[in-house]
């Protein structure tokens, strides 16, 4: 008689539940779950379990969400942005999606929240053409404007007066002069051009004010920022650097401990194909004949201009040894790590690794090292981030993944502690 009327006690307790005795079904046990609703186990689901078919509303046949699972997330990702502890993905409406460190309020949420797991959404910020990231970010969006927030205690994000030493949300900066054609950040510096217009504000001399403005002797393709000095690479193949020099950053071979006046330093007059900036060091894809290869200069106390570490510094660009051959895609350059990005995919590091940011299995020493997965696969990427002491890659089939430091849950993951493991970041609708 009790098995007769089993099915019709699920419609007879209005959908609620008090306890996991209260939730069996065809002679199967399931879990109460805190809306007071009866779940069941389903291997289809990656929780394990599904609402009930009787339960209310949306709840009705939906998969349980999984413990530590994301309430949203991007469902793709198009391109991917790595600052100092956080990290972005734009994805395909041209919403920023940001986690990780959110102490000068990165992350754009409006908050000063330590430290975000799962990817949010960007504040009130339109679609993104161009963006940069460290402990502040800067977009260009599809309307042209220039956004900037976060850190902002160099005038980094905006220089005028009265501005928030942290800005939390999107701030639009004004009085530029230009439209960023490209555009990218340091720690304490911003720097963005259009054509041979340079503009750069943030930490500057003190005799030189914000924004501080010149003319490049050619195009502007890419611009780099580092802490206190920033790259240009120009369209005919050269480089043009200026700022801070004193660890050798301007590649001119006679380090200058002085910010003032601003020299202009040119370490390449042809060649450069690809071009990024650490803290203290950059790198650069440069065509030498034979084929690409990887020039690096500036601070290389911990290996990451691909010298031995006794070499604390490399004043003329130096040929990182050992690496897979070109073409190469891109460079990704952290504090104190580079990486390389080759045409075929592969994934090359070197520099510090105290966090596993090289790779989780890199051995020591300051050699290049290719990035393999735990299924001791190359890992293959379309585009790679490099973080303080993290690194990111957004592979072909459309995962991000991530590896080294996790104390701001850049990973992803809800453990703070340092994993030396690859992670993923949670993607898909």
């Amino acid at each position: 008689m009790a098995a007769a009327i089993a099915p019709a006690c699920i419609e007879l307790r209005a959908y609620r539940c008090d306890d996991d005795d209260a939730c069996v079904l065809d002679g199967v046990g399931g879990r109460c779950e805190p809306e007071s609703v009866c779940s069941y186990p389903d291997d289809d689901c990656a929780g394990g379990y599904r609402y009930e078919s009787q339960a209310p509303g949306m709840l009705a046949n939906a998969c349980v969400p999984a413990p530590d699972a994301c309430e949203s997330q991007p469902c793709e990702a198009t391109a991917l942005v790595v600052g100092d502890a956080h990290a972005c993905i734009v994805d395909g409406d041209g919403a920023l999606w940001c986690w990780g460190a959110n102490l000068h309020g990165q992350l754009g949420r409006g908050s000063t929240a330590p430290a975000e797991r799962c990817p949010g959404k960007t504040a009130a910020l339109p679609a993104v053409a161009r963006a940069a990231a460290s402990q502040h970010m800067c977009t260009r969006t599809n309307t042209d404007a220039l956004w900037c927030w976060g850190r902002n205690d160099d005038g980094q994000v905006d220089w005028h007066d009265g501005v928030e030493p942290d800005v939390r949300a999107p701030l639009l900066v004004p009085e530029l002069g230009i439209v960023p054609a490209v555009l990218d950040v340091g720690p304490h510096l911003s720097c963005a051009a259009n054509g041979t217009a340079v503009r750069c504000w943030g930490l500057l001399p003190p005799s030189i004010e914000a924004p501080y403005g010149f003319d490049a002797p050619a195009t502007v393709a890419a611009i780099v920022a580092g802490a206190a000095h920033a790259c240009a690479r120009l369209d005919d193949g050269s480089v043009l650097c200026l700022g801070d020099d004193s660890r050798g950053q301007l590649g001119d071979g006679v380090p200058n401990p002085l910010m003032a006046p601003l020299v202009a330093s040119v370490p390449f007059s042809s060649g450069t194909l690809a071009l990024d900036a650490g803290v203290d060091h950059n790198c650069a894809v440069v065509d030498a004949g034979l084929g690409p290869e990887v020039r690096c200069w500036g601070a290389n106390d911990l290996g990451q201009c691909g010298a031995p570490p006794e070499v604390a510094m490399i004043a003329t660009p130096t040929t990182v040894p050992n690496l897979v051959p070109g073409p190469y895609r891109q460079l990704a350059l952290g504090a104190r790590h580079s990486c390389v990005l080759a045409q075929d995919g592969r994934v090359q590091c070197w520099g510090d690794n105290a966090a596993g940011q090289v790779g989780p299995d890199a051995p020591a020493g300051f050699g290049a090292h290719t990035v393999v997965l735990e299924d001791d696969e190359a890992l293959r990427a379309v585009e790679i981030g490099a973080g303080d002491a993290f690194t990111c890659a957004r592979t072909e089939d459309g995962r991000v993944i991530c590896w080294g430091d996790n104390a701001a849950l850049q990973l992803g993951d809800p453990s703070s502690e340092t994993t030396r493991a690859h992670r993923e970041i949670a993607l898909g609708c």
